[in-house]
């Protein structure tokens, strides 16, 4: 028989965390579901801890060769998944004990459970719970989903900015079906659009059962993702314009376009500018110039100076609040 639920998480050099994401996932109060964890190719000992767990509803599926994003081994997930129902986990993070029994009681006859609130663990390089500083984050956002695709999409992708991790969302698999994630950054904002274009039975909740690890990176692997995050959005702005072309409305499409490109971009660069504004300038007319060629100065003065008045903005905003602090 068939389980009710399959987790899908890809894995790949998480030694460190793996273990307590593995055991907080078999822990859960509702236990009708299957397990996919895809290795894929991690060069550490995750796959070996993870296959140290004998539980029969785990499913260890090891790639032949890397992926290289976890869109990519997710997808790989996703043909092997038989249960009723799909949940995405990331392989560092940790699973409240009543996360898939929360879902499963919320979904009813609706494809989709969304989740406006998730626990952030700030210091998210512990790899031990007790020691975590955890945090509820919650979103603010509109109860009732439109039944009408075009403001569907303005109202969750740019009015509400429904955050896209795809561990806030609690899938019925058929639903998935044709729906796959792109071998890209933000592939998680192509998956929601398509998502939202194929469906307005998506109930909301604000439960919070999934701690979300914040990480830190090196500066090395920021301008990579930088890089990766600018190739990414240039991938994104032509989807978005393929996908709303049938709306017939050139301002929609270009409006959405900015508002969604803009928020995949912005708290990212933002953060790199800040901390690492001469790496950050080196880093995105490194990743631009494949792509705009001979206007790659231009572009990347564009950028650059939208991300300054950015840097100011925020910088701003912090002396005003620590004035009214003092």
């Amino acid at each position: 028989m068939a389980p009710k639920i399959s987790v899908v998480m890809p894995m790949y050099n998480v030694e460190r965390y793996i273990e307590l994401s593995i055991k907080t996932l078999l822990d859960q109060t509702f236990g009708d579901f299957e397990a996919i964890l895809i290795d894929d190719c991690s060069t550490d000992r995750t796959l070996e801890i993870a296959k140290s767990f004998s539980d029969r509803r785990i499913k260890i599926i090891e790639n032949e060769k890397n992926l290289g994003h976890p869109g990519s081994a997710r997808n790989v997930g996703l043909e092997h998944a038989v249960g009723e129902f799909v949940y995405f986990m990331d392989n560092d993070d940790i699973l409240m004990p009543n996360c898939l029994e929360t879902f499963i009681n919320a979904i009813g006859d609706n494809d989709v459970v969304f989740d406006g609130a998730w626990i952030g663990a700030v210091n998210g390089d512990n790899p031990r719970l007790e020691e975590l500083d955890c945090r509820v984050v919650r979103l603010d956002g509109g109860s009732t989903v439109s039944a009408d695709p075009k403001q569907r999409i303005w109202n969750e992708m740019v009015q509400h900015k429904m955050h896209v991790a795809p561990w806030l969302f609690f899938y019925r698999r058929t639903l998935l079906e044709k729906i796959r994630f792109p071998d890209c950054v933000a592939e998680d904002v192509f998956f929601m659009l398509d998502v939202l274009l194929a469906t307005d039975r998506i109930v909301k909740i604000e439960e919070p059962v999934y701690i979300w690890r914040q990480r830190d990176q090196s500066a090395s692997h920021a301008i990579e993702r930088l890089k990766q995050n600018i190739e990414g959005a240039v991938r994104l702005s032509a989807y978005l314009e393929k996908k709303l072309a049938a709306f017939d409305d050139p301002m929609f499409v270009g409006n959405v376009i900015f508002e969604v490109v803009n928020g995949v971009m912005i708290e990212y660069l933002l953060k790199f500018y800040i901390s690492e504004p001469a790496k950050a300038i080196e880093g995105t007319e490194e990743a631009l110039r494949p792509i705009f060629g001979d206007k790659t100065m231009f572009v990347a003065n564009l950028i650059r100076a939208y991300m300054f008045q950015c840097v100011k903005d925020v910088r701003t905003k912090n002396d005003d609040k620590c004035n009214k602090q003092n």
